[in-house]
């Protein structure tokens, strides 16, 4: 009896394992397609999520870059305009000279009407100054007044240059009144052309003197001709300035003769 009951409890445990066994195993594999597609799952919400914040950090660096470039614009914008309204003020300022300049060459033709008569008479007053003026460099100064006629009929040089080369015309004169200069030339002495060294003193005295001495002459201006030096010591005095006039000595006083030290004969 004990021994039948004992099997039939063994009976029930083996056939409630092999109903487990058949009824789990199934189970098992279906549990683990569903854990595989849950893992592919996630690792695919993982890959969209990567790719997600990977497209979040292009963007928050494209939004960068954008704020940045906005930035630059506007200083670029705000340099515009200050430009801007230095080119306006410029602009503004230009109108106001065009129209002074307008005016300006209204006026100018105005004056160069009244300026070409003026040009023209300081050149004739510079002409007859200089034949009256001591006989020094006579031939450079009347081409220069020659000269100076002729640019005067050009009409291809604007009346600034012209006023330009008469007003320097005027200042070479004056200067010449103001400096001891020597020069050599020729000078008819007793109808025969002799080559000597001329010494002038500003516009006082013009001497010419031979380099051997032996000619010494002043310009007397009362009479309008030469006139002779003789004495000895008046000859001396004037190589000595002929030579300081050279820079062959340095600048010390000399005693130099003029015409009113002279009698009608030069002594």
């Amino acid at each position: 009896m004990f021994l039948r009951q004992k099997s039939s409890n063994l009976l029930v445990i083996t056939l409630t394992g092999f109903l487990l066994s058949n009824t789990l195993v199934p189970n098992l594999a279906f549990a683990e397609e569903i854990l595989s597609d849950v893992l592919k799952a996630g690792q695919s919400r993982i890959g969209h999520a990567a790719a997600a914040q990977t497209q979040v950090n292009e963007l928050a660096t494209t939004t960068d870059d954008l704020k940045n470039n906005i930035f630059e614009i506007g200083k670029i914008v705000r340099e515009l305009k200050t430009y801007n309204d230095l080119l306006s003020v410029q602009i503004l300022q230009q109108d106001s000279d065009i129209t002074d300049l307008k005016e300006s060459i209204k006026s100018v033709s105005v004056l160069e009407r009244q300026l070409v008569p003026l040009l023209l008479r300081m050149i004739e007053t510079l002409s007859i100054f200089i034949k009256d003026d001591l006989p020094f460099l006579n031939a450079e100064r009347l081409d220069r007044v020659k000269m100076l006629e002729e640019m005067m009929r050009r009409a291809d040089v604007t009346i600034a240059e012209k006023y330009r080369r008469v007003i320097e015309a005027y200042e070479i004169e004056t200067d010449y009144g103001r400096t001891i200069q020597t020069y050599v030339g020729d000078l008819i002495v007793d109808g025969k052309t002799r080559e000597v060294n001329f010494l002038k003193l500003g516009r006082i005295a013009l001497f010419a003197q031979s380099n051997n001495m032996e000619i010494s002459l002043y310009w007397n201006s009362s009479k309008e001709k030469w006139a002779k030096i003789d004495r000895r010591v008046h000859k001396n005095e004037i190589r000595k300035g002929i030579r300081i006039a050279s820079k062959n000595l340095p600048p010390s006083l000399i005693t130099i003769p003029i015409k009113t030290a002279f009698g009608s004969e030069g002594e």
